[in-house]
């Protein structure tokens, strides 16, 4: 903003507040801050919508317009669909139903989910749908590059024995890293096609040579009963260790997601695959058959704050009966804007504890393994941060297992780029 459009947008302010302006300057100062803020947040249609929430249920309902009205002006109807039929209900809400049905007359051929319409519906009542609501198709992802150091890289994949006076062997390293994650859904009146492609990679730069890819893929079916959301389909997952193949699993997953509050939802998780291990052999074999039930709970918070917390139970068998395992793990995420220009803080940890089925003779491996990151992101452009990150990795074995515990502490930078709808 020009030092011209700041002179005139204070004058402004003190002649709209007039005496208010003299007898509370500090008032006045946060005035302007909230209108920086309001300013900022409405650069994008999903910050548009989230600020404009927060001033409805303040009860601003003229400021909640004023918002989306900016990011409206900004994008495309396309772009700004979501953004627009929040406005359309505020119009109903503020009385002018001439200027909803306008408004909501420029959706036809974009569409809108059921969830939303559901919501412009209590606002309005009675109005007509926009043709091809419900039929648009919704595309989502994220883009990540950078670089990484681990401590122990070395330790990062390789399993050492424990041998009396050896405390094995560490070595630190930098790598690439860089990761996709593409997610798409396809609504047919209450029903819905989803899709959703993960990989990740990390290459040696220097250091330990221990490189691994993995890709996850799923496809699937899914309705929408009221508030309550079931799908289910395909997963698979393909994994690869320094330039070998190493594991294919393939199978099923399903999910049912059930609303607790207007900001948050309670999911329920399955997954059950076959897995084909490289290398196996009749003597030493980990094929075999993987399950992973999870519960979690995810929302958000009138201030921004998004969050995640979870349980999970795992059982796997195999050919080879000492490399199948009971395990379990709690896990959490939260992501903090810390300003309106698009800073924010995240933390995520993860807590598994894994217990493998006694062998013939000798003791059981049992391992808890420990995971923590924390990390920091600046916008660059829209939808574009950079992102510094901190995180610490262990593993404790059980001394019957006869293994050398691992310990390593990380850090990364890396772009962060998030498109679609």
């Amino acid at each position: 903003m020009s030092r011209w459009e700041k002179r005139a947008r204070r004058c402004c302010i003190a002649v709209a507040g007039g005496g208010l302006l003299l007898a509370a300057p500090a008032t006045a100062q946060q005035a302007e801050t909230d209108l920086d803020s309001i300013i900022d947040a409405s650069g994008s249609p999903d910050r548009a919508i989230a600020l404009a929430r927060t001033q409805e249920e303040a009860g601003d309902l003229l400021g909640a317009a004023a918002t989306l009205e900016r990011a409206l002006f900004k994008g495309s109807i396309t772009a700004t669909a979501s953004a627009r039929l929040r406005y359309v209900g505020l119009l109903c809400k503020l009385g002018d139903r001439p200027r909803a049905t306008t408004e909501l007359a420029k959706l036809n051929g974009i569409g809108a989910s059921d969830t939303a319409w559901a919501a412009t519906q209590r606002a309005c009542g009675d109005l007509p749908r926009p043709a091809g609501s419900g039929s648009a198709a919704l595309f989502s992802g994220q883009v990540t590059a950078g670089m990484a150091y681990e401590s122990d890289a070395l330790g990062a994949l390789a399993v050492q024995f424990a041998l009396p006076g050896f405390k094995g062997v560490r070595d630190d390293g930098f790598s690439f890293i860089g990761s996709l994650d593409l997610a798409g859904r396809i609504p047919s009146g209450s029903s819905f096609l989803y899709g959703r492609l993960t990989a990740l990679t990390k290459n040696r730069v220097a250091g330990a040579d221990l490189d691994y890819q993995i890709g996850d893929l799923q496809l699937g079916y899914g309705v929408s009963e009221g508030n309550v959301e079931l799908s289910g389909g395909f997963f698979g997952r393909y994994g690869r260790i320094a330039g070998r193949d190493f594991v294919a699993e393939f199978g099923g997953a399903a999910r049912a997601a059930v609303p607790v509050s207007a900001r948050s939802r309670i999911g329920f998780e399955g997954v059950v695959v076959h897995q084909n291990y490289a290398g196996s052999t009749a003597l030493f074999s980990r094929n075999g058959t993987r399950y992973d039930l999870a519960l979690d709970l995810q929302g958000s918070t009138l201030s921004g704050v998004t969050y995640a917390l979870g349980a999970a139970f795992e059982d796997k068998t195999a050919n080879t009966r000492q490399l199948g395992y009971t395990g379990g793990r709690v896990f959490g995420a939260v992501r903090v804007p810390l300003t309106a220009q698009g800073l924010y803080g995240a933390l995520s940890a993860t807590i598994r504890h894994v217990a493998f089925r006694a062998p013939a003779l000798g003791a059981r491996q049992i391992e808890t393994r420990y995971f923590a990151r924390a990390a920091l992101g600046v916008p660059i452009v829209d939808r574009l941060n950079i992102e510094a990150a901190v995180s610490y990795t262990a593993r404790d074995y059980n001394k019957a297992s006869a293994l050398v515990d691992y310990h390593s502490v990380g850090g990364e930078l890396r772009l962060v780029w998030n498109f679609g709808q």
